[in-house]
């Protein structure tokens, strides 16, 4: 009798310990962080085709994503999880000419966006080859590309600003050993 006592409080409390360990693992991953794929070659070579990432959440709670961010978001009308880097930012112009991105000033000047993280040689163009304005970007507004320009299709090019509450995180490699 003293052990089906026993091994129910033991069997009760594991039950209930794994029952916390399952809630906090479902907090972690909706609040804090989860693990995307990179699908494609977008973002070549800052990321490879099905390479696994960390997505943290926690930073875009406190602060609003910055240009150079690298962040997974839901493009909410077809339901594709992409990842992609920020290269505008709510309030701001930018224009696609002679295969770059330039800001635009509220005068209309033109300052060529510094993006060291492409590799020497890329080409930003639009699709029909054409210079093209987009903006200005109204508040929590996004304008999104992949680094690898040539292979990036679903990017603010073809999507257009992409709304605040579609990003969900940043994105960061998980290095393997």
């Amino acid at each position: 009798m003293t052990f089906n006592r026993t091994f129910l409080r033991t069997a009760g409390k594991l039950s209930f310990a794994f029952f916390l360990f399952l809630i906090a693992a479902l907090f972690v991953r909706s609040f804090l962080f989860s693990v995307g794929v990179v699908d494609g070659l977008s973002m070549f070579p800052t990321f490879s085709d099905n390479e696994r990432l960390i997505i943290e959440k926690v930073s875009l709670l406190v602060r609003e994503p910055q240009r150079g961010d690298i962040v997974q978001l839901l493009h909410k009308p077809n339901g594709m999880l992409l990842v992609k880097r920020i290269i505008g930012l709510p309030g701001e112009t930018l224009r696609i000419r002679k295969n770059a991105v330039y800001l635009v000033a509220t005068d209309g000047t033109e300052v060529l966006l510094d993006e060291p993280y492409l590799r020497e040689g890329t080409l930003t163009r639009t699709w029909d080859s054409k210079p093209a304005t987009f903006g200005p970007l109204a508040e929590h507004e996004y304008f999104v590309l992949g680094d690898n320009r040539e292979h990036s299709r679903a990017d603010s090019r073809l999507l257009g600003p992409i709304p605040r509450q579609w990003i969900y995180g940043l994105a960061y490699p998980i290095f393997s050993f």
